[in-house]
């Protein structure tokens, strides 16, 4: 991991602020508040933390620094039993969560360092980019019959048992089906997708970027 400052056009060894060897591939670096609990003694609700996933860890760490040197702390790890593929972050149920997805669709869902539920989702064989629509407190994601799904925050919440294996096998059965809000076929498999504030409508909109 390594963070820079640039001070001016020229590159000069002072403008790495942070080199840190994790010990771990990283898939995925974000940065975002309130993703620790209030007592924290190291930061503030406020305070921006970087977000790390590795294949089968996320780590919400902090940056602290002084006039002349910065540090890295690690500030709270989940250790996942499926192998990671990306997160998002958002302001679900009026509460900062970050959401984690497995390659095989899985999610899980962590508030505060603590984990909120986990939930298996149907047709997912390749996963695909997801993010998170705060007008309709939903998750929104790509499954594998190039389709964009988006799933209510609270519904999945009730619907799951938290028994990912069990939900997998009911799925396949069809004997129960995780509740979805609408989809929508691109017919291609998206690359990229993020949420745009439309400044006439005051909504969010989703843009896909496909193969």
């Amino acid at each position: 991991l390594r963070i820079y400052c640039p001070q001016a056009r020229a590159f000069r060894i002072e403008d790495v602020l942070i080199e840190k060897d994790l010990q771990q591939p990283i898939l995925q670096v974000s940065c975002a508040k309130g993703l620790v609990a209030p007592n924290n003694e190291i930061v503030q609700p406020g305070d921006n933390c970087l977000v790390i996933l590795h294949p089968r860890r996320v780590v919400i760490s902090a940056i602290i620094s002084s006039n002349s040197f910065s540090s890295y702390k690690e500030l709270v790890a989940h250790d996942f039993s499926r192998n990671a593929f990306n997160f998002c972050h958002g302001n679900f149920s009026n509460k900062m969560t970050l959401c984690v997805q497995s390659i095989d669709g899985a999610l899980f869902f962590f508030h505060h360092g603590q984990q909120l539920f986990q939930i298996q989702l149907p047709n997912v064989l390749i996963p695909g980019p997801i993010v998170y629509l705060p007008t309709r407190d939903c998750l929104v994601l790509a499954n594998s019959a190039y389709e964009v799904e988006c799933y209510k925050f609270n519904k999945m919440q009730v619907f799951t048992d938290n028994k990912l294996d069990q939900q997998k096998e009911a799925q396949r059965d069809g004997t129960a089906q995780v509740p979805i809000e609408w989809s929508c076929n691109l017919g291609e498999h998206p690359s990229q997708m993020v949420t745009h504030l439309n400044r006439y409508t005051r909504t969010y909109d989703v843009i896909a970027t496909c193969d």
